[in-house]
């Protein structure tokens, strides 16, 4: 998908840390919907701007990010919203049905404007802990 968007003309780089492991398969499909929404947002909304997409192996969690460094947008403004959860003005279906996407599997979802331009879509998913080899575990 990265390289597709790549490809569009828009500016990706991919950072994987930790160690990368087989996800169960609604939640390996939950985190592709996750950045390739992220990325449709930013091409939408951002044009072009230089993007990162990370995903962070922990051990018991998977975290995703796509931060992009277009420019500050004045609708980005968070509006207050009677729940307290707060959601973006123009904020359309794609935010929501990624936080419930997420939340399905137990985790949480951020988006918001990063701090001098740009955008911020992270999330953080509880996984089963990486088995450990049996090697680790001698003394």
């Amino acid at each position: 998908m990265v390289g597709r968007v790549v490809t569009a003309g828009l500016p990706v780089e991919l950072r994987i840390t930790g160690t990368p492991r087989d996800l169960p398969l609604g939640l390996g499909l939950a985190v592709f919907r996750l950045v390739q929404e992220a990325l449709t947002n930013v091409i939408k909304h951002a044009g072009k701007p230089p993007t990162e997409v990370r995903l962070d192996y922990e051990p018991a969690a998977l975290v995703v990010e796509v931060a992009d460094g277009g420019r500050p947008i004045p609708a980005a403004v968070p509006a207050p919203d009677p729940s307290g959860v707060g959601f973006p003005r123009g904020a359309g279906m794609g935010l929501l049905g990624l936080r419930e996407r997420v939340a399905l599997y137990g985790g949480e979802l951020a988006a918001g404007p990063r701090p001098g331009g740009g955008w911020l879509v992270k999330a953080r998913i509880p996984v089963e802990p990486a088995e450990m080899p049996a090697e680790a575990y001698r003394l």
